[in-house]
């Protein structure tokens, strides 16, 4: 009896290291040290002034003391995962910079924002500093089903911008899971860059040169997807890094096979790299971002559509 309870506990021992190492490797520790440099900018998106402008907008003293409270106020946050989330964060700045409403996909990246919205003046002058207008916070009022196709707008801007890595999964939720607009690609195959930025983007000088590169990318995208209709050749897409052929993917799957998207495109994208992601589901907001200068170009670009998608339409 005595040799069967030993057994039983050198059992559970090995259970629990094995589960311990499995765990580590899975979860690798984070590194400040391992976040990639000018916020992870693609080498192709021309993004150098904006980037400049926004680290000059942040004050420094302004971000250390966001520090401080958050990680007062969250213990169980390391200090390596804040700078991981704030980082997620100046890049979701970067967003809203460029497009007309941007949906915050994250409950973890929006945690750090409420933190800095709680310095009330020192936020304000970080907002007109970097927009010339006060950076609005809206809270997800939507149903769970409400806005699959702005993910879906969301996740190819930041997949033609940035580089995806390991914690970019984790915060944001699963990329590529749900297709783009059939209408928003016709769109941007078809539409002048002009009337494009008046629906869709917010253009000043330091961001115009960004805004024509993801243009004229997107439109690129949609009319290599027309050329390869009828034998289109993919390979399995990169996990992380630049994830730019994983879009062309997501643009031909959502225009030849959007109601079936997913059972196709599932083949060549890695969609659920995140096992249990933090972030929100990728059909919920959980807020969004607009400025004053830009709610009422919102609302009138929608006009009224239901099946239009991105920045500036609602559901």
């Amino acid at each position: 009896m005595e040799l069967i309870f030993i057994g039983l506990i050198a059992v559970v021992f090995v259970f629990v290291i094995i589960k311990f190492f499995s765990k580590k490797k899975r979860y690798p520790k984070l590194s400040k040290e391992n976040i990639p440099s000018n916020l992870g900018v693609l080498t192709s998106a021309p993004a150098e002034k904006l980037i400049k402008h926004l680290e000059t907008a942040l004050d420094k003293t302004y971000v250390e003391d966001v520090r401080m409270r958050f990680l007062d106020e969250n213990r169980k946050v390391t200090e390596e995962e804040f700078e991981w989330r704030l980082f997620e964060l100046k890049r979701y700045f970067l967003l809203t910079n460029i497009l007309k409403m941007t949906p915050m996909f994250s409950k973890d990246i929006d945690a750090v924002w409420h933190e800095m919205i709680m310095f009330t003046h020192k936020y304000e002058k970080f907002s007109k500093a970097y927009l010339g207008v006060m950076l609005h916070h809206y809270p997800n009022v939507q149903s769970k089903e409400a806005a699959p196709q702005e993910r879906a707008f969301f996740d190819w801007v930041f997949s033609n911008l940035f580089e995806v890595t390991a914690f970019s999964w984790k915060a944001w939720g699963d990329f590529f899971h749900g297709p783009l607009s059939p209408q928003l690609v016709h769109e941007f195959k078809t539409t002048s860059n002009q009337m494009l930025k008046d629906k869709y983007f917010n253009v000043n000088e330091k961001n115009e040169e960004l805004i024509d590169h993801l243009i004229d990318s997107l439109r690129k995208q949609a009319l290599d997807s027309e050329k390869d209709k009828s034998n289109a050749n993919f390979v399995k897409s990169n996990t992380f890094g630049n994830l730019t052929s994983s879009s062309q993917i997501m643009v031909f799957y959502s225009v030849y096979q959007f109601e079936n998207y997913w059972l196709h495109a599932k083949e060549y994208l890695y969609s659920r790299v995140s096992n249990s992601t933090s972030g929100c589901s990728y059909a919920v907001f959980c807020g969004s971002a607009s400025s004053n200068a830009n709610n009422n170009d919102a609302d009138s670009s929608s006009g009224g559509d239901a099946s239009c998608s991105g920045g500036g339409c609602s559901s």
